[in-house]
């Protein structure tokens, strides 16, 4: 077979398939860079494979620096900790994979600067610069969440720096994810419905079960029960840019009960056990969804949509919490969260209160 570049994330080295099963990688950085071939059953196998060569060298080429006196203390950069921290670690393969991103967007705007140099200060500037560049609030958040995490590691290490992630001045989050309008959403199901075909059992599924949009597009078939006294969804794995893999978490693992109209729905569509049920990327869907919104006139005055498939998990979240008065932690596991329910009530413990309770309706 010809030789074929496989996918792979910044940072995750170079991949290609070169037979049956048989593939290629290339991996490290400028003159330190490793070519090998090696078998693997499946592509999946051979990017965990690649992935274990990638942290294997990385780990080696940190001790090669990490002593604490001499040069290479001395010229230690804020992009060798990151890479150090990153090849260290011991995270998910969705975590990494966005860790690896945040690495990447740090080390072209803050890499160079010397760690033994860098001030809590060179941390504010650069988060006011980012700011005023147009980078959410959020992003730079998440981006101090990574470099955090990295300096706590370097004092764990003994790896002198001058700046305390907790002194850090973060700019504010002036917007909130809410859930869509219990009217715009009625039209937005209603053209779901109409449209049919994927687009109608994604929004459904989303609207429905309150699963994330990666869950609903990591189901087949066959992990449905939709017989029987009880029908229920079994979330098993996610889809993401990548491909398919592990839910975000543990506690992504679970069983969703169905409601009858939307189990009626689904017979109707129903395809072979082995199929997606919505083959979409996660971008794909995405547009989808964005096109629908659009479609009904919900834009913003950039232009963009005015609603995102993220937030009927939010409307499901209002009505399990709101609505419907389930127990927190119960409605937490229908979630998939793993704080069992800690979010949650940080963000209803305010609105709880029955008497005063909005009346939000999804239709299950």
């Amino acid at each position: 077979m010809a030789r074929r570049k496989v996918k792979t994330g910044y940072g995750e080295g170079s991949l290609w398939e070169v037979g049956e099963g048989r593939f290629q990688c290339r991996y490290g950085m400028g003159d330190d860079q490793t070519t090998e071939t090696f078998s693997a059953e499946t592509v999946t196998a051979a990017r965990a494979i690649l992935a274990d060569k990638v942290a294997a060298h990385r780990r080696h080429r940190g001790i090669a620096v990490d002593v604490e006196t001499g040069a290479s203390a001395a010229t230690r950069t804020l992009s060798n900790l990151l890479d150090a921290w990153l090849a260290n670690g011991d995270f998910r393969p969705g975590s990494r994979r966005s860790y690896v991103s945040r690495v990447k967007v740090v080390g072209d705007r803050l890499g160079g600067k010397r760690l033994a140099d860098l001030t809590t200060f060179d941390l504010d500037a650069a988060y006011r610069r980012w700011t005023a560049e147009g980078m959410a609030p959020g992003t730079v958040r998440a981006l101090h969440s990574t470099i955090r995490s990295a300096l706590h590691q370097a004092a764990r290490w003994h790896w002198p720096t001058k700046a305390n992630a907790a002194d850090v001045t973060l700019p504010k989050v002036t917007t909130k994810v809410e859930a869509i309008p219990t009217a715009d959403l009625g039209r937005i199901l209603a053209a779901a419905r109409a449209k049919g075909g994927k687009t109608e059992i994604l929004v459904d599924l989303l609207s429905a079960t309150g699963a994330r949009l990666g869950e609903v597009l990591g189901l087949y078939w066959s992990d449905f029960d939709l017989d029987g006294d009880r029908p229920q969804l079994h979330i098993r794995r996610q889809r993401t840019p990548q491909g398919y893999g592990p839910t975000k978490t543990a506690s992504g693992v679970r069983d969703i009960d169905l409601a009858p109209e939307l189990v009626a729905r689904l017979k109707a569509a129903q395809g072979s056990p082995t199929a997606p049920v919505v083959d979409w990327a996660p971008s794909n869907a995405d547009k989808a969804f964005a096109r629908l919104c659009k479609n009904l006139g919900f834009v913003r005055a950039d232009g963009r949509s005015l609603y995102t498939c993220h937030q009927l998990r939010h409307n499901v979240a209002d009505h399990l919490v709101l609505v419907a008065q389930i127990p927190v932690p119960d409605a937490a596991r229908i979630l998939g969260h793993s704080d069992g329910g800690a979010l949650l009530l940080k963000t209803y413990a305010s609105r709880l209160d029955a008497a005063n309770r909005p009346q939000v309706v999804v239709n299950w």
